[in-house]
This record gives C-alpha cells, structure tokens and sequence, in this order.
C-alpha cells in the first residue's frame, strides 16, 4: 500500500523555514501524511503535523523569542551542572502545548510518528513512536509513546542540544539510566525509518543550505563555537541521509525495470519475479521494494539566524522563505542535488 512521509530534520529556530514548507505541502496541496518524522525542531513540528494543526504551527514560530525557549545559566554554575543553558521556558511551552486533548488526539491517530533521539549510555538512535506499530533500522531502539509525560519528553529529548541543554531521561531516576539527547547527533533527518516503514512518497523538508558559504565572523564564545561545531557535524549527518535513501529510490525504480523487462522476455509470473528478485534482508535500505519518490525542500543559502535565537521578525519572514521554496523544489525534484 502507498504511503506518504514527511521528514523534518533539525535545526532549531530555522524550523520556521520547515513550518513554511510544510504550509505549502498541506494548506495549498492538500497533502496528508502517513507516516510523520522529526529530529530537534522537527520533532516539536511533528505533533502538529499529525493534528492538523498548521495555523498553530505557523502562530508559534513567529511569535517565539529565545526567552521562551532558554535562559542562559550563571557561569559560576555552568561549571556545576550539565548544560549552558536552562531550559525550562521550553519544559514549560512543550507542557502547555500537549495538552491532555491534543495529546490523546496524537495517541489515537493511526499516523505513525517518530521523534528521534540519541542515547547517551548506549550510543544507539533510539525512536520515540506513536501511531501504528512500526520498525526501526537495525541496530537502533524503538519506544513506544503510551502518555502524555512521555511524549513531552520524547520531544524535549529530541530537540536536547548536547552539552548545550540538559539531558533529558525518560524516567525520573529510572535504573539503569537512559539519559537522551539531539537526535541530529547521529540522525538529523530520520528519513531510513519511514523507507522502511513503507513510505513510498517522501517529503524530505532540511534546513541546511545546497551550499554554505563561510560565516565571515570570529567565533569567541562556548555556546556560539558549539553551536557552530554541532552544526558542522550534523550537516554531514545530514547529507549522508540525503544520499543513502536517494540512491535506494533510483536503484528501486531502475530493478523495478529490470524487472518488467525479465518478466516479459522470458513470460514469467509475478511469483517467479517475486522469487528471482527477493532480497531477505528487508533493510531500510534494501534494493529491492516499492518504488519509492523522494522530494527535498531546502533553503538556497545559509538562513541567517542563530539556531537558539528566536527573532519573530526573521522567523516570519523564513515562513514565507520556506513556503516559496517548497513550491520552487517541488518543481524542480533534481534542485537539491545541484
């Protein structure tokens, strides 16, 4: 059966670029989604997009400011905890937004949702999921979503930016300890999960840039280098996820091919096919399956905004920024590639 995806990879207050994107997508295509993923801010998109709720989407990353999202700690007692800033005006946003209501309406959907996260005790990506039960990638984790508290951790987990936000445990003092952060780290945008869950339409939605241009500036403070350096790191991880399931789409559609002309030439039966072409593995990445079409919305250029400074004035402007370029990249499916 077809299904469709929507992927939202990490990248903070540039997710109203995403949020744009997304408008496009669901407001002026009527698109609906089968299968919803996010990592860091695309995680905190993520519910919405499963509600329905876009306009809600749209009000809050245009009227955000960074003090509702961190407050940055006292360096005397940076050098006593566990992270530079505080989080807690996020804690408290994430809380009011998921509501009993709305969660049980997350809960009770059949969309499938998966908000990625790392694990900081097993190095593994571990997948927070709601909706129809589903498949993880091998040699990753897979938690199901059952309450309100735990999606709301799901959530601050995967948008938790190493070394920068605390550590976010799935329990309270649970043993043994599960502590989990950005799942950018190693998954920015978790595009192999809906592959393997059957997503055959992809709409891959990234806030890096085709190309970056150097950031003419001297980096001078611990939260502005880490930044940076997270950002260099996971555009890389980003790629990479880009390519991996780009390249099992064109392998699928050129056996898909393959396959009819075999089956032609030699008058064979959809179960010998099936047979001669059976790949045992079932991989996310597995060449052999569906067909599957995968779209990618990007920026052109660096977004000019710092990914922990909410400015409501540059963030409304990247909703428009993103709206337009979903429409530009749909139109021209091989742009990102460039």
């Amino acid at each position: 059966m077809a299904k469709t995806a929507l992927v939202v990879s990490g990248g903070g207050s540039k997710g109203a670029f995403a949020v744009g994107a997304i408008q496009h997508l669901v407001q002026d295509l009527g698109l609906s989604f089968d299968i919803v993923c996010g990592t860091s801010t695309g995680a905190l998109i993520a519910p919405f997009v499963v509600t329905g709720e876009i306009d809600e989407l749209v009000h809050l990353y245009t009227t955000m400011k960074t003090e509702d999202i961190v407050l940055r700690r006292p360096l005397s007692s940076i050098l006593v905890t566990d992270s530079i800033f505080d989080v807690q005006p996020l804690a408290d946003k994430v809380s009011s937004l998921m509501t009993p209501q709305r969660t049980a309406t997350i809960l009770g959907s059949p969309k499938q949702m998966y908000l990625a996260t790392v694990c900081l005790q097993t190095e593994r990506v571990t997948y927070f999921q709601t909706g129809a039960p589903g498949r993880v990638p091998d040699g990753c984790d897979l938690q199901p979503i059952q309450n309100r508290s735990q999606l709301i951790r799901a959530m601050m987990g995967s948008a938790d930016m190493p070394a920068l936000m605390p550590p976010i445990e799935r329990v309270d003092g649970a043993l043994p300890c599960r502590q989990y952060v950005d799942g950018g780290v190693r998954e920015r945008a978790p595009l192999e999960v809906a592959l393997l869950n059957g997503a055959t339409e992809i709409y891959a939605v990234v806030l890096a840039p085709k190309a970056h241009a150097p950031q003419e500036k001297k980096f001078q403070d611990v939260p502005g280098i880490l930044l940076r350096t997270i950002g260099i790191l996971t555009d890389d991880v980003l790629l990479h996820d880009l390519l991996v399931v780009n390249t099992v789409a064109r392998s699928r559609r050129y056996l898909a091919a393959v396959r009819k002309r075999v089956g032609d030439r030699f008058n064979l039966s959809d179960t010998d096919l099936d047979a001669l072409f059976d790949d045992p593995t079932g991989g996310a990445a597995s060449l052999v399956g569906p067909e599957v079409t995968l779209h990618v919305v990007r920026p052109l250029g660096e977004i000019q905004l710092d990914t922990l400074t909410c400015d409501p004035v540059v963030m409304t402007q990247l909703v428009v920024d993103g709206r337009q370029r979903a429409v530009a990249a749909l139109a021209n499916p091989e742009e990102w590639l460039a």
